[in-house]
């Protein structure tokens, strides 16, 4: 055991957990603030010891983390004003966006509660050294249990308890960093995590010692450096000059009123995507990754029935296409289906999305009483008839040959073990991740957020990644972390076909 230090008042202490908690998320939203993270950790560890009340750690935890994580959701707001569906709820749009981006925070800012008072359990019972090395543990252990809490709270039809909703791990935010990215070879997020909570309980520790004065004078200027540095130097792009493999991303923007209420929208979409693809199997690359919602013949036909009418179109193309989009299933209900055309064996294969998004893709129970509460019940039952996803049948794709690419659909990205999971099933060239961000009015944290996501398990997994976008611009997501944005092939109406070698 050791001496808890010089105790504050409790409303203080709240303040410093609040103020804690901007430090820890305020990176999420200004990505250049990433070092602010560390002393984030370090100010949450010193409140914990400052006080022994289980009232002031609960509620101090949670306020904490719940602000971190109200940093890192941050881009609920884009949602703003709703144009996705032909809704006209006018400023209750800010009223149903303010309700579930609070639940949310608060959902996974239980998870800070408990930490708190799991972290004065620690400090007040065990060595200082055992407190010192099992705290980032506990901490990566408790974000990980905030995940659980988030769907845990966003149950509904086609929602399932899971940890895949990873945002506000602040491993993230030392990723921003292009040399500490690359920390992510031993463990993606998840050692990012552990490193990032190791150097903040390192600066408390140093800070609580003799010699503030001098001690503070060094720190800030390793942290200076180390923050600079950042800007200044960046990995260099892996040589792959031998057996290159050539992809065409398809990028499109269909989205909002306008197209929705188009009377020939399906005729028109399906004759943009026969144009972009057409004008991408000119360019003879090897792949097409065309982005979700770009489904161009009839989702109600099987893969194999879609690929007869694709060999007819494309007969002589060697090329493998892996396009995406909603399917319906019996029941009245939809799933999100990634059908791949495989030129190389003359076939085709289906992967169904797995993980859907609360609120866009089906309708939270917690969701639909909150907006009763408030009087929206007409507006919930609107979202409800409209969002009708449910996981769909076909979930592996360990059979799959292995020149054909893993695919990591739109809302996986948030996911720490997405792409782990797809490199222990089978050999992949790389991954298509068709993504689809019809529902934002140019989400930029969001974006941000994703590219960090995918350079982490691009190194981890040392495992390209290929994006294609509907509303967002599709990318590659190398091994060493560097987004690589390809120029513009052809462009048309509604779509745009990019190429990139690797």
């Amino acid at each position: 055991m050791f001496r808890i230090g010089k105790t504050l008042s409790d409303k203080k202490i709240l303040l410093g957990y609040l103020l804690s908690g901007l430090c820890l998320g305020i990176g999420f939203l200004v990505p250049t603030l990433w070092v602010v993270v560390i002393f984030g950790v370090a100010s949450f560890v010193w409140l914990v010891t400052l006080s022994d009340k289980y009232k002031v750690l609960a509620i101090g935890g949670l306020m904490a983390w719940t602000s971190k994580t109200l940093f890192a959701i941050s881009w609920f707001w884009s949602v703003y004003p709703i144009s996705v569906f032909d809704l006209d709820i006018g400023y209750s749009g800010l009223l149903v966006i303010f309700m579930y981006w609070s639940y949310v925070g608060v959902s996974i800012g239980l998870a800070g509660l408990f930490f708190a008072l799991i972290c004065s359990f620690l400090y007040k019972n065990f060595s200082k050294k055992f407190f010192i090395l099992t705290l980032p543990f506990f901490w990566l252990l408790f974000e990980i249990t905030g995940s659980y809490l988030f769907t845990l709270f966003s149950l509904g039809e086609g929602g399932t308890l899971n940890g895949v909703f990873s945002f506000g791990y602040i491993g993230y935010l030392l990723a921003e960093h292009p040399w500490l990215l690359q920390i992510a070879n031993f463990g993606g997020v998840f050692t990012l995590t552990l490193v990032t909570v190791f150097l903040g309980v390192g600066l408390w520790q140093i800070l609580t010692n003799d010699g503030f004065t001098k001690r503070v004078q060094i720190i800030g200027i390793v942290l200076l450096v180390v923050w600079i540095s950042g800007f200044l130097i960046d990995p260099k792009p892996i040589d792959n000059s031998v057996n290159k493999i050539k992809v065409a991303i398809v990028d499109t923007n269909f989205s909002g009123r306008e197209y929705s209420s188009r009377s020939d929208r399906a005729e028109y979409h399906a004759k943009q995507m026969r144009e972009a693809l057409k004008t991408a199997l000119e360019a003879e690359v090897d792949y097409v990754v065309m982005s979700e919602d770009s489904r161009y013949i009839d989702a109600r036909l099987s893969p194999l029935s879609a690929y007869s009418i694709f060999r007819f179109d494309h007969a002589d193309t060697e090329a493998v296409v892996i396009e995406a989009g909603r399917t319906p299933m019996p029941g009245g209900v939809v799933t999100l289906r990634a059908t791949i055309y495989d030129g190389q064996a003359k076939t085709a294969y289906g992967v169904d999305k797995q993980y859907l998004v609360p609120q866009g893709e089906y309708m939270p129970k917690i969701s639909t009483a909150v907006m009763n509460l408030f009087g929206l019940s007409e507006t919930a039952k609107d979202i409800d008839s409209r969002v009708l996803y449910r996981p769909g049948p076909l979930f592996s794709q360990s059979a799959l040959p292995s020149h054909v690419p893993g695919v990591l659909f739109c809302f996986a990205t948030a996911d720490p073990l997405g792409v782990f999971k797809l490199t222990r099933e089978r050999a992949l060239p790389f991954i298509a991740h068709p993504v689809s961000h019809a529902w934002f009015n140019n989400p930029y944290t969001l974006w941000h957020q994703f590219d960090t996501m995918l350079k982490v398990q691009a190194v981890w997994n040392n495992v390209p990644i290929v994006s294609a976008g509907n509303k967002i611009s599709g990318a590659l997501y190398t091994e060493n972390g560097l987004k690589v944005e390809p120029e513009v092939f052809a462009s048309g109406e509604s779509w745009q076909v990019k190429l990139v070698e690797f």
